[in-house]
């Protein structure tokens, strides 16, 4: 089974069938062929010629299984314009402007293909023309355009001399303005309590003025304070289930001033609705020459958008070493029992001294051996938030008797 080619002269070409295939063959291969030229998989500039390719391939269905007509008489969709000589070619082929979107933001690039309507055919050497004054050439059926301000934009393609005569082809392009960037700088990390810093620039690195700051607590630390928590339910929410923790708007510095006083981890966004400073220092120093100033007035920026991650972690507990036993001289061990700022003794601390390492029991405690005389510093650290401590204990020269 071949490619379908809609514009073949026999109903079995243009379904890719064999002039011997069955019923069964030829209702799979229209059936395919159905679905490659359904207009809807087609962007706007293209389903015209989609739907007189799915005209034909219904006639050559019918031609077969039904002993309708084949060719199919011209339809509504196009083809009726077409003026054929007697061999059957084209004389005049309209042509058609397929871009590869129908929108596009200000200054992104935009593929354009032209083609032949009757076959979809690229066609080289075509003329590609805008109201906006662009004027480019089509090198092997494409060519791209590129827009810096937002509106409504005709895009016309036409082909000069040679045979066939060419009829031109249109299409319109939607341009849209493109989302400023913005700059937020804000810690990644803090203590709970901590009182941070959020500024907001935009591209040029100016600040941002007026802007909307919203938190949003995302996750709560395990660990962190339950209580504080359940007073919380009755807070804004956004619609991705998100906690609203606060909301502020920047100063003339770009600046605001946020406190975050629960574990967790945040979400810090910035939302500004002013137009981007950058475009107008572009209207400034290049002019309005591009295309009629009421366009680009009449399309305001579309508001601009970041957002940053926070993690809050829980304020430090501090840790206590105390000596239960000191040792005797060298080579005896020392007893020690770690507890936290509220007196609880804690387990699965590390001890470390003259390079020996332990970790505390279930009780807290622990022992170390000390191999030489002297002062020696004995730290203790723990994972979550425990802050880490230490203590000296004096090692004997010889050991001593009860």
């Amino acid at each position: 089974m071949a490619d379908p080619n809609p514009h073949a002269r026999t109903p079995h070409d243009c379904l890719g069938v064999d002039p011997d295939a069955t019923e069964t063959e030829v209702e799979v291969a229209a059936a395919n062929a159905r679905a490659a030229f359904n207009p809807d998989h087609y962007p706007e500039g293209a389903k015209r010629l989609a739907r007189e390719k799915l005209y034909r391939v219904r006639a050559a269905r019918d031609a077969i299984v039904d002993d309708g007509t084949y060719p199919p008489p011209d339809s509504d969709l196009g083809a009726a314009s077409e003026t054929t000589t007697v061999d059957g070619h084209p004389r005049v082929v309209r042509l058609g402007v397929d871009p590869m979107t129908t929108s596009v933001t200000t200054g992104e690039s935009l593929t354009v293909a032209v083609r032949r309507q009757c076959d979809g055919q690229l066609v080289d050497g075509a003329v590609v023309e805008t109201d906006r004054g662009h004027e480019t050439v089509a090198r092997r059926g494409r060519t791209t355009l590129s827009f810096d301000s937002p509106g409504t934009v005709s895009v016309v393609a036409r082909r000069d001399g040679g045979r066939p005569t060419y009829e031109s082809g249109s299409t319109t392009v939607s341009v849209t303005p493109a989302r400023p960037t913005l700059g937020l700088d804000v810690p990644s990390v803090v203590t709970v309590g901590d009182r941070i810093t959020a500024e907001l620039r935009d591209q040029s690195g100016d600040p941002v003025a007026g802007a909307r700051i919203t938190v949003r607590q995302t996750q709560y630390t395990v660990g962190g304070d339950r209580g504080r928590d359940d007073t919380r339910e009755s807070a804004s929410r956004d619609s991705d289930g998100a906690t609203v923790v606060s909301t502020a708007t920047t100063d003339a510095r770009g600046r605001t001033r946020l406190v975050l006083d629960t574990p967790g981890e945040y979400t810090v966004r910035a939302v500004s609705h002013s137009e981007a400073r950058t475009d107008r220092n572009h209207r400034a120093r290049h002019g309005d020459d591009d295309g009629p100033r009421t366009n680009r007035q009449s399309s305001p920026s579309p508001p601009a958008l970041t957002e940053r991650t926070v993690r809050v972690e829980p304020e430090p507990v501090p840790l206590a070493v105390c000596v239960l036993r000191d040792p005797a001289g060298p080579g005896s061990e020392g007893e020690f029992v770690v507890r936290d700022a509220s007196g609880e003794r804690v387990s699965g601390v590390t001890l470390t001294a003259a390079g020996q390492t332990t970790e505390t029991d279930d009780r807290g405690c622990a022992t170390l051996r000390f191999p030489r005389a002297g002062t020696v510093r004995v730290r203790a650290e723990a994972d979550g938030p425990f802050e880490s401590a230490t203590t000296r204990v004096v090692v004997p020269r010889e050991s001593s008797s009860l």
